[in-house]
């Protein structure tokens, strides 16, 4: 199953907290801490990104909940990589949809970990 509701303990050996906000034609994720820009996807690139995010705030829309919360990357212990939205408890396993997928997101992850 690649879709689920978060569990209430995954255990992590690295995350992330992202808000992602709509720029136009950019996806723009930024830095919880400092709200610096860690990565850009640009139109016409990432379809998967693009993807699993839109996924993601339909579901906020579909339960009432703005944008303006933040999602979380996490690299489980067992080296699963997810994200999940803290507000509807709705959880992607990134690697059910395979390497090349998972690696646009295992991107963002190092990215966010550069400058701390």
């Amino acid at each position: 199953m690649s879709e689920q509701r978060a569990s209430k303990s995954a255990s992590s050996c690295a995350s992330t907290s992202l808000p992602i906000r709509f720029a136009p034609g950019t996806l723009a994720v930024l830095d919880a801490n400092d709200g610096r820009q860690i990565s850009a996807v640009a139109p016409g690139t990432n379809g998967f990104i693009r993807g699993v995010v839109r996924g993601m705030f339909r579901s906020r829309k579909l339960e009432a909940i703005g944008r303006e919360s933040t999602f979380v990357l996490m690299r489980e212990a067992e080296g699963r990589l997810t994200l999940t939205d803290p507000t509807t408890n709705r959880r992607v396993d990134l690697d059910s949809f395979g390497p090349t997928n998972s690696a646009a997101f295992g991107n963002i992850l190092v990215a966010s970990r550069r400058g701390r």
